[in-house]
């Protein structure tokens, strides 16, 4: 009895496991929202340059002061996840038109910042006298260059956690300089540069719950082990006999079927990425559950 009850509890535990996956995000112009905001030219929209910098210059001896903006789509996370860690990469433009497509710190340091948006704009239609508002709470630091050509990769954990957090207040960041004096500037490529590889880039890691014990309590079906390498094993009552298993991946892409011919019956999923996905088995009502492949 002691042994069924550690079978038990252990199997219990393992459908309510967390499971960490990563969504990288890297989109181009066409699926990408990011903007050029410039003080020198304040109604003048700029959401297909090809910069998104962050810069305090000169043009023709006028001051320039010059933002960048990006929103990302989040709602790939699902509800409830766990956000571990997130990174934004910036990538430092060559071809830019802009101080001469070099990070400089000619009057101090070129340190700069990136803001939670927190009110709505439209790339289409955004302009240094539209910008959206912007909120201190955690901020990140984009610490001074070291290099004119330095790409930069920065822990945005506890900004994304507030975006999760607060949807209806999070439209993106905003990325400008800590000090904006000219002569100074991060120059880096936007979702509009022609070089994919610069595209902004957001990889986010978050934990989502496997399954759920009442899942498998009111089915009357046991799956296990879960989680799993390379095979489950379904127990059926007897009236599911001859029923059809369906198994799907994450994206609901149906990726292997079959008959249920036993009372316990093996299946492999060894030739399976590693990931969650759902089986489900249909007569009158569906009975669905989620595993774990490792």
């Amino acid at each position: 009895m002691k042994n069924s009850r550690i079978f038990l509890f252990s199997l219990l535990v393992g459908l309510n496991s967390y499971h960490a996956q990563t969504l990288t995000l890297q989109p181009d112009a066409t699926a990408g929202k990011d903007a050029f905001i410039n003080s020198l030219q304040p109604s003048t929209v700029g959401g297909t340059v090809t910069d998104l910098d962050a810069l305090a210059w000169t043009n023709s001896g006028n001051p320039s002061t010059v933002r960048g903006l990006i929103d990302f789509d989040l709602s790939q996370i699902p509800t409830g996840a766990v956000i571990n860690s997130a990174t934004l990469t910036l990538y430092h433009n060559p071809t830019s038109s802009n101080s001469s497509a070099k990070h400089q710190s000619l009057s101090g340091s070129n340190e700069g910042l990136i803001s939670r948006v927190i009110s709505t704009w439209d790339e289409n239609t955004v302009t240094w006298n539209t910008q959206p508002q912007t909120t201190t709470q955690n901020e990140v630091i984009i610490p001074q260059s070291t290099s004119e050509n330095q790409d930069y990769s920065l822990d945005v954990t506890d900004l994304i956690k507030d975006m999760i957090n607060n949807p209806s207040y999070s439209y993106g960041f905003m990325i400008r300089l800590k000090t904006e004096q000219y002569y100074r500037s991060l120059v880096f490529a936007s979702s509009d540069n022609s070089n994919a590889s610069k595209h902004p880039k957001l990889e986010i890691s978050y934990s989502t719950n496997v399954t759920g014990i009442q899942e498998m309590a009111n089915s009357k079906i046991i799956i296990f082990p879960n989680p799993t390498s390379d095979y489950v094993n379904i127990n059926i009552p007897e009236q599911l006999l001859g029923h059809v298993y369906h198994i799907y991946d994450n994206n609901g892409k149906k990726v292997k079927e079959g008959i249920l011919v036993g009372k316990e019956q093996k299946i492999g999923i060894d030739n399976f990425s590693n990931g969650i996905y759902t089986i489900k088995v249909n007569n009158e009502t569906q009975h669905s559950f989620r595993i774990l492949k490792k």
